[in-house]
């Protein structure tokens, strides 16, 4: 073999071994293990992980990251509006996962304590009134329903009923008491608070019954009357009162 040759063979091998060497007392044990995740959304995002921007992710995006083992910080903004969402993960194992950043719920769930807020505002003005006059219908609701009470002495509640300067107070029929639901909520509209079943004046198509409407349901029923008034079955059935 030629002397060049070997000479030149011979600087190759010792850098390979001095590489070898440098890694050995270093410590390096080559790139850490990491999992790989596949990331979705369900709205359009601009995302990041640790901080670091990933782009503009698409609903009908499936992207691949590497993530090493540990938690991981994943953000996510709507590009058309929405609440800022944040979760931490925390990548135990090297299986490949898919995840699903959950805008759409994250809105609902902002959204829902909006309402909660905007009622909570809401129940504080009517309490502080005494009454509420509904906008859509402008009849004026007493803030709160009477104690349980039976369909005759309910009626009467209300003829006596007394708030502010109104005295014209009465039992409301049943479709207005469903014009007062919000089942969004599950209750009366504009902070009205009912515990229970509200009686109404109407009478049901059977002898001897008349409807109430329970708001945490949304649905109105008929309870047949015992001679005193009082439903054949036992519920919370109070007034709450309307005028005019």
């Amino acid at each position: 073999m030629d002397r060049p040759l070997v000479t030149l063979l011979s600087l190759a091998l010792a850098v390979v071994a001095s590489a070898q060497e440098e890694a050995v007392a270093s410590g390096s044990k080559g790139p850490p293990p990491a999992a790989t995740w596949l990331f979705r959304t369900d709205l359009k995002c601009g995302w990041k992980i640790d901080g670091e921007y990933k782009g503009v992710l698409h609903p009908d995006d499936r992207v691949r990251v590497a993530l090493g083992l540990g938690e991981h910080l994943i953000e996510a903004t709507p590009t058309e509006g929405g609440p800022r969402w944040e979760q931490v993960i925390n990548v135990k194992d090297l299986t490949a996962q898919v995840f699903a950043i959950p805008l759409l719920a994250a809105r609902e769930e902002a959204a829902r304590k909006v309402r909660v807020e905007e009622r909570g505002r809401a129940r504080a003005a009517t309490q502080s009134r005494g009454y509420w006059i509904d906008p859509d219908t402008n009849l004026t609701w007493a803030a709160e329903a009477s104690g349980v009470l039976n369909w005759y002495k309910a009626a009467e509640y209300c003829r006596k009923l007394a708030i502010g300067s109104f005295r014209d107070w009465r039992l409301p029929t049943v479709m207005e008491l469903e014009r007062l639901s919000d089942p969004s909520a599950q209750a009366p509209k504009g902070g009205v608070e009912v515990s229970s079943y509200a009686w109404s004046t109407t009478k049901a198509q059977t002898s001897g019954e008349a409807y109430t409407f329970a708001f945490w349901m949304n649905y109105r029923s008929s309870q047949r009357l015992d001679h005193d008034g009082g439903p054949s079955l036992v519920t919370t059935t109070a007034a709450l009162c309307v005028r005019p």
